[in-house]
């Protein structure tokens, strides 16, 4: 397979190797925001083991809740907050293809992918409040 070059933008022509790069960005943001996620829930769960701590009962505590936790060394809010950041990580690949396809000048594909941005950010806020 012959190798692309790096992305270079010539008067609204986009070369082939910028949606490599594109594909590279969003393969790391997808990656860092597994990684990021698992080592949370696995330091959780360690800590949740150690401490013996017992299972929440009720619902699920407010964002500033599972931070101050966090920030206190509290396993159930490490877990907590991993899984707010597997949940976030597809949203983080939304927002890097849109930024990448506007830096392309894709104005189709960067509208639609800041519309879906949008419509995530308005769930959330919708679902959370």
């Amino acid at each position: 397979m012959e190798s692309l070059p790096d992305h270079t933008v010539v008067t609204g022509t986009v070369e082939p190797g910028t949606r490599r790069t594109l594909a590279r960005w969003v393969h790391w943001g997808l990656l860092g925001g597994l990684l990021a996620s698992s080592a949370l829930m696995g330091l959780g769960l360690a800590i949740v083991f150690t401490r013996h701590q017992p299972r929440p009962i009720g619902s699920p505590p407010v964002f500033r809740h599972i931070l101050a936790g966090t920030l206190r060394g509290d396993g159930l809010s490490l877990l907590e907050l991993g899984l707010v950041l597997l949940m976030l990580t597809p949203a983080a690949r939304v927002l890097i293809l849109a930024v990448g396809w506007s830096c392309e000048r894709n104005a189709r594909s960067a509208v639609t992918a800041f519309t879906v941005l949008a419509l995530l950010i308005v769930s959330i806020v919708l679902g959370v409040g």
